[in-house]
């Protein structure tokens, strides 16, 4: 090294650098391909989205627009919808008597006026509920004449003098879901419980005229029924499904002695013929 000249040591050094850097990118995908597979997931669910804002240009009557790129990760999607979807989710208790009460299913409010969904198998005719929301204020609860279906709906009451807004659930187009979709569980007994997962199979309603075409049984799909890869621990009728969009797209009912997920348009249909009842003779055809 004392012989080289000062060119020789830096072309020297050079050298050294660019077979270090080649060495460390070796050894950094070597790496890489050992990683657990949860870590790679979590580092691929990172997505970058493009938005265009249209800023007005102080010296300038045009308006001008400007990109900038936002990263959005899954883990935040996830966590806004359990906190858009948390207040709409409460526990139905029931009265046995003797001033005492026994947790008995979860319920999805529709409206602010505290219209709740509840599986209706969970329900009679003769018992008294109460809804114990998010806040953890207690009211009571009175059965609405709703069109038959897989769930009921059940309204709030109020007290004399006693006012109060609740925060209905947002429906997403259950039968714009897609296979492999994500999907957070929001539930729980005692509290609330996440889980996560994807869509592994939709049921979807054979068409009712022989006569119909391939096109036109796909463009009017109706799903009937959700599989998901998500397990609740819990025997608990009730619970909500939402998508990524912190939409809510099925409700978990006990069905045939198992539990299932119902599509948010059936949801939505049973409301709509409540609050916009049909004709006498034109019964609501819910599932």
């Amino acid at each position: 090294m004392e012989d080289l000249t000062k060119q020789q040591i830096i072309l020297v050094t050079l050298l050294v650098s660019f077979v270090t850097s080649i060495a460390t990118g070796i050894v950094t995908v070597a790496l890489m391909q050992q990683v657990p597979p949860a870590v790679t997931q979590t580092i691929n669910r990172v997505v970058e989205h493009t938005i265009e804002r249209v800023v007005q240009s102080p010296s300038q009557s045009t308006s001008v627009v400007t990109k900038e790129t936002v990263v959005v990760k899954e883990d935040d999607q996830v966590i806004a919808a359990i906190e858009k979807n948390a207040p709409s989710l409460v526990r139905v208790l029931r009265d046995v008597g003797n001033g005492q009460t026994e947790f008995l299913a979860l319920g999805l409010v529709l409206t602010k006026d505290g219209i709740i969904a509840l599986d209706k198998n969970m329900v009679s005719s003769e018992g008294h509920y109460m809804a114990n929301f998010s806040d953890d204020k207690i009211y009571a609860l009175t059965a609405t004449s709703s069109p038959e279906g897989s769930i009921v709906l059940y309204k709030v009451s109020l007290p004399d003098k006693v006012s109060a807004s609740f925060t209905p659930s947002t429906l997403g187009n259950s039968d714009q879901l897609k296979l492999g979709q994500a999907l957070v569980f929001l539930g729980g007994k005692t509290s609330n419980a996440v889980e996560t997962g994807i869509i592994s199979n939709l049921k979807i309603e054979a068409p009712k005229s022989e006569q119909a075409t391939t096109t036109e049984v796909a463009s009017v799909k109706k799903v009937i029924e959700i599989i998901t890869s998500i397990h609740p621990p819990e025997n608990v009728s009730g619970g909500l499904f939402m998508n990524l969009s912190t939409e809510i797209v099925g409700f978990r009912i006990l069905r045939d002695d198992r539990f299932v997920v119902l599509p948010s348009n059936v949801i939505a249909a049973i409301l709509q013929s409540y609050v916009s009842p049909k004709a006498p003779g034109a019964a609501a055809q819910t599932p």
